[in-house]
């Protein structure tokens, strides 16, 4: 591709072909899909304003785990891509983010069977935010989830029936601080 046009095919939550994979990332173990982070915004703009895109490696699997659906784990994301022909679930961790350069990314076309619905862009979208804005607990709630086995009690619950779960809320007293 000679020059970067606004009218690219790549857009967030765009799946790489593996001839892309295979080409930026050689064969690493326990990585077969590599999947568009940028916002198509970033994306639209030339190289000299952003040289690169974003992307993020995975794998692929065959069912979710609850508690890594719809953005519950800043760290790992499981996510079914089931806007084209093709359904793809995939497991994502966010210590996997890659910047490829435009011009090399250009030399490739989007897998064309498979695609993000609306819904499914929302959760990763939610889940790329999650990673620089949630909330921090005090030591003392970890302590007492683990105390009173109340982790390990959601961690089941989220396991079997987590894809029927898009969150977990918790209130702390607005933050005051509350002795027992």
């Amino acid at each position: 591709m000679s020059a970067w046009e606004r009218d690219i095919p790549w857009r967030q939550g765009d799946v790489l072909p593996d001839q892309a994979v295979r080409s930026f990332l050689g064969d690493l173990p326990g990585i077969d899909i590599v999947v568009v982070v940028s916002h198509d915004c970033d994306i639209a703009q030339q190289p000299n304003v952003e040289p690169v895109i974003e992307v993020i490696s995975g794998r692929r699997i065959a069912a979710v785990d609850g508690n890594f659906t719809y953005a519950k784990n800043a760290r790992r994301l499981h996510l079914t891509l089931s806007g084209g022909t093709e359904q793809l679930t995939v497991d994502l961790e966010a210590n996997r983010k890659i910047a490829i350069r435009k011009q090399q990314l250009g030399e490739y076309k989007p897998v064309a069977t498979v695609g993000v619905t609306t819904s499914e862009l929302t959760i990763l979208q939610r889940w790329l935010a999650a990673r620089y804005r949630r909330a921090a607990f005090p030591d003392e709630f970890d302590r007492r989830l683990d105390a009173t086995g109340l982790r390990d009690q959601l961690s089941r619950i989220s396991k079997a029936h987590g894809a029927l779960i898009s969150a977990i809320y918790f209130d702390l007293a607005s933050g005051a601080a509350v002795s027992r």
